[in-house]
């Protein structure tokens, strides 16, 4: 795979997008990414010294949970017995050391939150056991650090206990972020990139006293900091993924704002800086009506489906659940195409992508279970259309 071709920047990559969205707007409904790769300077498949790792995630790749299981454990009674569905899996372990009697009751419950924390921190253990280069894979790791710098803000300004909700991979303790997240302006521990983050939500917060602002920020921050690492690291596969993840939230914060009927200027200040979609083109389109924007250039053949049945659902249903449940199934594109390489780091990103996904659909059904939804309801959050 050492022939394949990669851009030679992301200025450069940046340049082609916009390109693409000029070439869109004029009624070419293309967007196809990897014919407008150009320069092989990027990373790609071709590290020798992941060869073990690369052997051994496809060894135990068939432990993840397939979609058809998950249809099934939708069928399941209780949260109880989605676990004990999944004996034979990862989270058999996790189920077992969980499982507590309720006392005077005869019954059993499982703490969801700590099964899953068990098991995301197995998957960190994992990689970093696994990987030739942490600056690599840590790059995985920073997300979670910015949603606890998001939890840790809207919880003091709230008032309220947030530690419960706390994800356990990040880089730093979660406590010492909502320590520091208190007055992010004296903080001499948290790295520049989070104190920067916490410092303008802060003021974003006290300027607007809207929770939202806190997720713009912080996410925005998020993203211009992983892309940066990103290009720092040259890891074209994570690259592509997350500006996938910034498209598509984009797409989505569009229609949401749109369907509300917000000005222009909110969507201005509401969008992501780092995806391949322009802002202009937004822009461009933000005035028309639904049924013309879902034609245009919106319907190109990268997003086609995401959007078609997005909208559908939301014009039908009135309702933004398809189209959220759809951003696995995007990202899962991408992730398959790591089975292309022979060995490389991608292999290691691959597999994290795939149980963070499977890790969260796990968790729409136990909440699904617990909050009395129907077995179709817990579908459609998964992306499964009855």
């Amino acid at each position: 795979m050492s022939n394949i071709e990669f851009p030679i920047t992301i200025d450069r990559e940046m340049d082609l997008s916009k390109e693409l969205a000029r070439k869109s707007l004029e009624g070419i409904s293309s967007l196809d990414y990897d014919a407008f790769v150009v320069s092989d300077e990027w990373k790609w498949g071709d590290d020798e010294r992941y060869a073990f790792a690369t052997g051994y995630v496809r060894a135990i790749e068939h432990r993840l949970i397939p979609s058809d299981r998950f249809l099934r454990l939708v069928e399941a009674r209780n949260s109880a017995e989605v676990f004990a569905m999944l004996g034979d899996t990862d989270y058999g372990r996790g189920y077992q050391d969980e499982m507590v009697l309720i006392s005077g009751t005869g019954g059993n419950a499982i703490d969801i939150v700590q099964v899953l924390k068990q098991e995301a921190e197995r998957v960190r253990k994992f990689i970093n056991e696994l990987t030739q280069d942490r600056e690599q894979t840590d790059i995985l790791f920073f997300r979670d650090d910015f949603f606890n710098l998001k939890l840790s803000l809207k919880g003091i300004f709230g008032n309220s206990p947030v530690e419960h909700f706390f994800l356990p991979l990040g880089t730093l303790p979660p406590e010492l972020v909502y320590q520091e997240a208190k007055e992010p302006e004296k903080s001499e521990i948290l790295p520049l990139h989070l104190k920067e983050a916490a410092i303008q939500a802060t003021k974003a917060y006290h300027d607007t006293k809207s929770p939202m602002e806190i997720d713009r920020v912080v996410d925005a921050s998020m993203y211009r900091y992983m892309l940066s690492r990103v290009k720092d690291k040259e890891l074209f596969f994570l690259f592509r993924l997350i500006t996938t993840e910034i498209d598509i939230t984009n797409i989505i914060t569009f229609f949401r704002l749109k369907w509300v009927g917000e000005p222009l200027s909110t969507l201005q200040s509401g969008l992501i800086e780092g995806g391949r979609i322009p802002f202009q083109v937004f822009y461009e389109f933000f005035p028309r009506e639904i049924d013309d924007i879902e034609t245009g250039f919106l319907s190109d053949e990268v997003y086609h489906d995401f959007i078609a049945e997005g909208v559908l659902h939301l014009k039908n249903e009135n309702s933004f659940i398809r189209m959220e449940s759809l951003v696995d199934r995007e990202l899962t594109k991408i992730i398959g195409r790591e089975k292309e390489i022979s060995f490389g780091v991608e292999v290691l990103i691959a597999y994290f992508y795939k149980k963070s996904i499977e890790m969260k659909k796990l968790r729409t059904v136990i909440i699904g279970k617990e909050n009395g939804l129907s077995p179709d309801e817990i579908k459609a959050r998964l992306g499964y259309v009855g």
